[in-house]
């Protein structure tokens, strides 16, 4: 049986409410759309398909677990309401894709609104908008205990030393250069 629009919403609240409950709440659409976006993206909407992937991810598959930051712990949070959505109810694919674009939507919303109660981080010196909605400064990325490489030095030109005592020693030069008569040899 077809599910109407309103009840497909109502599941979303219910999936999206259930998500951030818990000891580890899912914070952002973020950790949820990297469950679910394949079986989104895909025309067909294989079930089967959507099944096999939580399985694998509950395994360890693709590295989802391992990320840190408490991002692994909302993947499993993800994978174990997802899951029970699925035992629980007969859902067609079409239906579940518009229950998962609304239960992304969802949390994109809350998060927002989430971020707006947040103090934001400024300093007296930043007077420019703060496009990170109140975050704290992140560390630079890369792995830890490696430096980064910085870029060579761009090329010197060749008027760029040619101040002062540069220059008179280039003069120097130019006459030494030129020989005893003035002319070049």
């Amino acid at each position: 049986m077809q599910k109407s629009q309103v009840e497909i919403v109502k599941n979303a609240e219910r999936l999206a409410l259930s998500l951030q409950a818990g000891p580890t709440p899912v914070k952002s659409k973020n950790a949820f759309l990297s469950v679910v976006a394949t079986f989104m993206s895909d025309p067909s909407g294989d079930l089967p398909r959507l099944r096999r992937t939580l399985a694998l991810l509950k395994q360890g598959n693709g590295g989802h677990l391992k990320r840190g930051g408490g991002f692994g712990d909302q993947v499993r949070m993800v994978i174990g309401e997802v899951g029970r959505l699925l035992d629980g109810a007969e859902w067609e694919a079409a239906e579940l894709k518009s229950l998962f674009g609304w239960t992304a939507r969802l949390l994109l919303v809350r998060q927002e609104r989430r971020i707006e109660k947040e103090p934001e981080f400024r300093t007296e010196r930043d007077d420019r908008k703060d496009t990170r909605q109140g975050r704290a400064p992140q560390p630079p990325r890369g792995r830890p205990g490696r430096e980064e490489k910085k870029s060579p030095a761009p090329p010197a030109s060749a008027f760029r030393a040619a101040s002062g005592k540069n220059l008179a020693a280039l003069e120097a030069l130019k006459k030494k250069l030129s020989g005893p008569d003035g002319e070049g040899s």
